[in-house]
């Protein structure tokens, strides 16, 4: 179910952990929102994905400002629930996506109004983080940044697997301290999102469908594993009907239900049929090539043993 803004079940309890006084879902403002990622950003800098499951640590309170300006005039939102998740996709090295998602909340008051309206517009979009990493190292030989190394972050060298783009490698995240809206964040998949997925109602096939459709689905890396476990059988039982399928096309040309037509036109005939119409050519092949008939049969009455025969 696309909830979009909507506060989900459970997100109100979250939300008044940090309200002086219990707030209603009519009183808040709720969104999605990428922090970052584990993509090579635009400063030559990437997350590891185990800074980005440290990180849906710390950023969970963790307040919204605009333009990292630290004062607290500028605080407009904050984050209630975060969570990592795997989307599919590649990054441009060709590592698994992965990103870092939040739900934040803001006030419906007179003074948030033309923010509230900028994000449902979809100008208020792109968003940035502030953070304490206690490790950066050189991708390409692992030394850390601070020691130093001779590659230079922007630049491609050749390894073992091939040229590389050199970055630097952002890991051990010891603080969190915002995040903000920024005209041009250094990661370009950071940003408000347009929906939020209700997870914990959907299941596999159901993912597939709502993925299938172009909505957008937020997955844990608990989803990800169900879901591929779930394909994974799927595909099993695809495989086991077509091997059914190949059995009766097989019974079917074997018994000589299409006469004096040439095999190679017959087979073409065959495997443009359905299940269900493979059934009951099945079936009237079976009825020609082997007749059912009884083995008891009433013998005449001047037959040597009477009564019934065995044929």
């Amino acid at each position: 179910m696309n909830k979009g803004n909507t506060v989900l079940e459970g997100e109100l309890e979250k939300i008044n952990a940090y309200s002086r006084r219990p707030l209603t879902a009519d009183e808040v403002y709720v969104f999605s929102v990428t922090l970052c990622d584990n993509d090579i950003d635009r400063d030559h800098e990437r997350f590891s994905d185990e800074a980005l499951d440290k990180l849906a640590e710390l950023f969970v309170g963790k307040t919204g400002i605009c333009d990292h300006e630290m004062k607290s005039g500028n605080q407009k939102a904050r984050v209630f629930s975060c969570h990592t998740e795997y989307t599919g996709e590649k990054t441009q090295d060709g590592r698994e996506y992965k990103r870092l998602c939040a739900r934040a909340y803001m006030i419906k008051s007179k003074s948030n109004e033309e923010l509230i309206g900028e994000i449902d517009a979809g100008i208020k979009k792109e968003v940035s983080v502030g953070c304490n990493i206690g490790d950066r190292r050189c991708s390409v030989c692992g030394e850390s940044r601070a020691v130093g190394c001779i590659h230079k972050p922007g630049r491609s060298y050749k390894t073992a697997e091939g040229y590389v783009l050199c970055h630097t490698v952002l890991d051990n995240p010891a603080d969190a301290y915002e995040w903000s809206f920024v005209a041009v964040p250094a990661q370009r998949k950071a940003g408000v999102t347009k929906s939020y997925k209700e997870k914990e109602t959907m299941t596999s096939a159901e993912i597939l469908k709502a993925l299938s459709s172009g909505e957008e689905v937020s997955l844990t890396d608990k989803d990800t594993d169900s879901l591929r476990k779930y394909l994974a059988e799927q595909n099993g039982l695809c495989e086991l009907g077509r091997a059914y399928l190949a059995e009766k096309r097989a019974a079917i040309l074997k018994s000589g239900i299409f006469g004096d037509i040439s095999d190679t036109t017959a087979k073409s005939m065959v495997d443009r049929l359905n299940a269900a119409e493979l059934d009951e050519l099945y079936r009237e092949a079976m009825k020609k090539s082997a007749p059912v008939c009884p083995q008891l049969k009433k013998a005449s009455d001047t037959a040597e043993n009477g009564g019934f025969m065995i044929r």
